[in-house]
């Protein structure tokens, strides 16, 4: 509801009141109560606002700058309000101007009308759902019968208290393309989960063609050292890889997975994701295909597939487009937060490239422990300067090797055997027995 509201008598109050409008904004009276006490606090998924007064007012309100931005929204004591709560109800600016008095209802909030008043608002009705980075200018203000301001306060500003999980530490997580049976594998295990947060386990671009027994009790002693365990997926055909796998191939894999070593995973590494929310690739080359909605399905089967044959399993997801992508590429769980258990490799190339890369920005919207970070052809010296660079950036996981790639992503020969980038133990390669203990003390 949306309506241009203009000083009225008391009767015409009742009515505007009874219609959930806010009243009009005019000029303060000669007499003035002073606010006092106003403050405004958060959780990860509300804010209160709070104020106290003097003497008789009818009713109290407070105006919303969410941008910070005094160039928009209404113009109200140095401030641009997109938003205004105004007793029992919470409204949005529609002004054409900034001196327009229009604003549309939303919602009733949380209400508490004596001296303190208090308003309890969800985050998300007013598009503060930054739990890592938010603020916000808010302005205090009583009204008399008439719609008279009594009194108005000084631009009080809420710096939100960023949510726990904002402030994880770096952990360790491994691309680990790791022989079955070597030497990598034991000292994996042997670090436990209290260096090590998970690794990735890849029979064979997948889980292969058949169950195996050796795979099995190798994810079983990574689950019981407690170090989460994902199963590689391809997300692209093989040998057309910039296409979309047909369903069928994801469904059948997925199920392979649950079905013979579901009880241990924590969920599935789904490799080679579009950046972009849509393409011209989908499986049989069609147009507008919708990246989006493509990878929302594989994660609802995955839940499908769980239920169906390893209800203690988990479906937890790593996406790896390796780069930056739109943030449609990331909210693709379907329940009400469509980041829930997902993590994004958002950086996955040279460290040459990691000094002056930055991510997309909307990333901050999300905790850190929700994005990860992998760097190939890394000397030890700078995987050290890698992770002090990662420290003052938003990720939560970090993994570096000395490994280089070429295009076929050819790590290293050892002893004449080739090996890939992700293949070996990160220090392998150059022989440096220091490189993965120094890598995880310095990572938490």
């Amino acid at each position: 509801m949306s309506m241009r509201i203009r000083r009225s008598p008391r009767l015409w109050l009742i009515v505007l009141l009874t219609l959930c409008t806010p009243i009009f904004l005019s000029a303060p009276a000669a007499v003035r109560a002073a606010i006092t006490g106003q403050s405004a606090t958060n959780t990860s998924t509300t804010v209160t606002y709070t104020y106290s007064w003097t003497g008789a007012v009818a009713l109290r309100d407070v105006f919303i700058d969410t941008n910070q931005q005094a160039s928009n929204g209404f113009a109200i004591g140095g401030i641009g309000a997109e938003y205004l709560v105004q007793d029992a109800w919470l409204y949005r600016f529609t002004g054409a101007t900034q001196t327009t008095w229009s604003w549309s209802a939303v919602k009733q909030v949380t209400f508490s009308p004596g001296s303190p008043a208090t308003w309890t608002v969800n985050r998300a009705d007013i598009q503060e759902t930054n739990l890592c980075a938010e603020a916000s200018d808010l302005i205090f203000r009583t009204e008399d019968t008439a719609g008279n301001t009594v009194d108005m306060s000084a631009r009080y500003t809420h710096l939100f208290t960023k949510d726990s999980s904002c402030l994880q530490p770096l952990r360790l997580g491994l691309a680990s393309y790791y022989e079955l049976g070597s030497n990598d594998w034991t000292e994996v295990v042997n670090s436990g989960s209290a260096e090590v947060a998970f690794a990735l386990v890849n029979p064979d671009s997948g889980p292969g063609s058949a169950k195996s027994t050796q795979w099995e009790q190798q994810i079983a002693q990574l689950h019981a050292k407690g170090i989460q365990v994902y199963g590689y997926i391809r997300s692209r055909q093989s040998g057309a890889g910039t296409r979309a796998r047909p369903a069928a191939e994801y469904v059948a894999d997925i199920d392979k997975w649950y079905i013979w070593y579901g009880r241990y995973l924590t969920g599935l590494f789904i490799d080679e994701e579009y950046p972009s929310c849509t393409s011209n690739l989908g499986p049989n080359g069609e147009t507008n295909w919708n990246e989006a909605q493509y990878y929302k399905n594989i994660v609802a089967y995955m839940k499908q597939s769980r239920n169906a044959y390893a209800p203690t399993g988990g479906v937890k997801v790593i996406l790896n487009p390796g780069t930056t992508t739109q943030e449609c590429m990331f909210t693709v769980n379907n329940t009400p937060n469509p980041a829930q258990d997902i993590i994004q490799a958002n950086f996955e190339t040279f460290y040459a490239q990691y000094g002056g890369w930055t991510p997309s920005g909307w990333e901050t919207k999300y905790p850190k422990a929700q994005f990860w970070h992998l760097i190939h052809t890394a000397t030890k010296a700078e995987m050290e300067a890698a992770i002090n660079l990662a420290r003052s950036r938003h990720v939560g996981y970090f993994y570096a090797t000395d490994a280089t790639s070429d295009a076929n992503w050819v790590g290293c020969t050892i002893n004449g055997q080739q090996y890939g980038t992700w293949n070996l133990l990160p220090g392998r390669c150059s022989s440096d027995t220091t490189y993965w203990p120094r890598l995880k003390a310095l990572t938490d």
